[in-house]
């Protein structure tokens, strides 16, 4: 928990790449928004994703990336307005699939709030981490982008 996109890209190789996965998904960016370990860019945290799914597709995986969940604050740094950063984020995660043959599993428009560009309260704990309920239509999703990239 609490890990931000360079944490993740620094440990790609032994944590995914090592598994020989014939799919990887990538989900980064909410703790980098939130600044657990200071700021970050969205056009840096875009290219540790990048980075990540170049790796996975030069080792052979098809790659899934999933778009940041909705959040409209920070429980852990009420300062971060995060709403319009993770739309930001989600744009340009979804270009890039769209450009470097990846699939987008699009979670934010499935789950968002439109009122406050945040989870529906009945979906998240505090505005980032996400009830049962949340993960059940999530991995609903999941399933449904995943199984056809299995066949």
């Amino acid at each position: 928990g609490g890990h931000t996109s360079s944490d993740m890209r620094e440990r790609f190789v032994s944590d995914v790449i090592s598994k020989n996965g014939k799919v990887v998904s990538i989900m980064a960016g909410i703790n980098d928004i939130a600044q657990n370990d200071g700021y970050i860019s969205n056009a840096d945290i875009m290219n540790n994703i990048a980075e990540m799914a170049e790796m996975a597709k030069r080792a052979g995986s098809k790659v899934i990336l999933c778009s940041v969940l909705p959040a409209d604050k920070i429980g852990w740094n009420m300062a971060i307005r995060p709403a319009e950063l993770v739309i930001d984020l989600n744009s340009r995660i979804k270009e890039y699939a769209a450009t470097h043959s990846c699939e987008y599993l699009d979670y934010w428009t499935a789950l968002v709030n439109k009122n406050t560009n945040g989870l529906p309260a009945h979906l998240t704990t505090d505005g980032v981490h996400v009830t049962d309920e949340c993960y059940e239509i999530m991995e609903e999703m999941f399933l449904a982008k995943l199984k056809p990239m299995l066949e």
